[in-house]
């Protein structure tokens, strides 16, 4: 048995009303106390909790009072007496304890305890009580309520019956005589009496049977006393199921409460959700217009690109032609510079002829002055110019065929000249259209331009349009993360509704072992 110490022997008092309650599991170990058990006790709600319920005992109690408690708490019977309990500083303090089984599903989970300011004549026969227990001193508990109550019976019934004996006659005879109708007359009283007293003792005894109650309430074991402690025990059972209704209807009202606040926030949270749903469905109207007016510039912007892609198609096949002229030039240029190369080389065969035409020249010079020179030395004799007028004659001969010979080249350099003024202005020609072909590029290439900017706009504006619906998009999204917050915020609510729904549910099958318990 534990043994708890120090203690000062210091009482400490609590008001009428107060209760002290706390709950064990099977076991014995504390899982819940009340603010009044904690106040009085001295210890902390931590230092309670998960401890031994002994850890309050005090040592003045004997172990007899509580092996009567878990005999009759393991019966499934409530349990009622007088315990003196220490606190933690060493004081104590007396209560009236009523403590009953508590169950879940028809399964023991543990015990309550309901505790309530005793009277101070029960504290004083208590102590007395425990004092003889503890010291291992039989208890007086003679029970003289049957000889109390056969006398009465007997003085009621004998006395008149011997005066009035008395009275009539002398004789010893005639008082023999009444005292014995006086005796038969009080022991048939005696059993009237008894049969309701005894059906009310039967009664009491279902209600609270412990001698160990009855010694610590009153004194002793008689049937009045039985009787007294099991109306006390039905007092403390309608005091326990008061305060237990009590604290029950108290976490109710809060549970309640706490629901009330939930569905409120629940609505608060249904009317900003159907806010933003008004507002999403005010941006996407809004975003499905600009959708509409990009759909109508892409439109646009398609067919101008058609356009601008049939014009570039036309500007390639110009391209083209150009390409196809500027090869026929480059071709007729190739022709002229072949033509020149010819002229060339026509003009380098004249320099040849030139140069056979001085060497003739040189010669006939030369021949002229030798003439002269032998014409001076002969004088007279002509035989030596003769042969050199010959000679003369036949260089000048050579001449005149060199000069047929040139002029025919001159001419077939002339026709080649006129040959190339030919393929140049061909050429110049070929040219002239190139220009113009390339005054088409440049015209296609205006319209292109234009086709181009066209689609610039077009982009511009769909730039416009999509950075709205990006404004759009975004206050969308924004609507659409309020409203998930708002589901959020109900979902926890209704996760709180649930819990709540849980907490009143436990409170009414509190409520329910409560009241299964006093129907046992």
């Amino acid at each position: 048995m534990r043994k708890n110490l120090p203690i000062t022997g210091k009482e400490v008092l609590f008001d009428d009303n107060e209760r002290i309650i706390s709950i064990t599991n099977a076991k014995g170990v504390i899982t819940a106390v009340n603010e009044a058990f904690i106040k009085i006790s001295g210890f902390t709600e931590d230092e309670l909790i998960g401890q031994a319920h002994n850890l309050v005992r005090h040592p003045d109690m004997p172990q007899a009072a509580f092996a009567d408690l878990w005999t009759t708490l393991k019966q499934g019977k409530p349990w009622m007496g007088l315990v003196k309990n220490r606190c933690k500083n060493g004081d104590h303090y007396w209560v009236n304890a009523y403590v009953m089984p508590v169950y879940k599903n028809g399964q023991l989970t543990g015990y309550q305890s309901v505790r309530t300011k005793p009277e101070r004549k029960h504290i004083e026969t208590a102590e007395r009580f425990y004092s003889n227990l503890q010291n291992n001193k039989k208890p007086f508990s003679f029970n003289n309520t049957k000889s109390r109550q056969y006398l009465a019976c007997l003085l009621t019934a004998s006395v008149p019956a011997m005066f009035i004996a008395a009275f009539n006659s002398n004789s010893w005879v005639a008082l023999t005589s009444g005292a014995a109708a006086a005796v038969a007359c009080s022991l048939a009283l005696y059993k009237w009496q008894q049969k309701p007293l005894q059906t009310i003792q039967q009664r009491a005894k279902e209600i609270h049977d412990s001698d160990v109650a009855c010694l610590a309430y009153c004194g002793n074991t008689s049937p009045l006393s039985n009787t007294e402690v099991a109306l006390k025990s039905l007092q403390s059972q309608q005091a326990t199921l008061v305060e237990l209704l009590k604290n029950s209807a108290a976490d109710l009202l809060s549970v309640i409460q706490e629901t009330n606040d939930v569905v409120q926030k629940s609505n608060d949270g249904v009317n900003q959700q159907s806010t933003e749903i008004t507002q999403l469905a005010t941006a996407i109207n809004q975003m499905s217009t600009a959708i509409d007016d990009v759909a109508k510039n892409a439109v646009t912007t398609a067919s101008s690109t058609h356009e601008a892609s049939i014009e570039v198609d036309d500007s390639q096949s110009i391209i083209e032609n150009t390409k196809t002229a500027i090869s026929q030039l480059a071709e007729d240029i190739g022709n002229a510079n072949a033509l020149i190369r010819d002229l060339k080389q026509d003009a380098d065969n004249i320099n040849n002829i030139v140069s056979v035409i001085n060497g003739i020249t040189f010669q006939t010079n030369l021949l002229a002055l030798n003439a002269s020179v032998e014409a001076a030395r002969a004088g007279e004799a002509g035989k030596g110019f003769s042969v050199v007028a010959e000679e003369v004659r036949s260089l000048a001969n050579s001449t005149q065929s060199s000069t047929t010979e040139i002029e025919s080249t001159i001419q077939a350099l002339q026709k080649r000249t006129l040959e190339t003024v030919s393929v140049m202005e061909a050429s110049q020609s070929q040219a002239k259209r190139t220009s113009e072909e390339a005054q088409s590029i440049t015209s296609a290439l205006e319209t292109i331009a234009k086709s181009v900017a066209s689609v610039s706009d077009m982009n511009t504006e769909i730039a416009t349009a999509t950075e709205q619906q990006s404004a759009v998009t975004k206050e969308i999204n924004r609507s659409i993360g309020n409203i998930n917050s708002s589901v959020d915020n109900i979902t926890q609510a209704a996760q709180q509704t649930a819990e709540a729904g849980h907490k009143l549910e436990a409170v009414a099958e509190e409520i329910n072992s409560v009241v299964a318990q006093f129907r046992r």
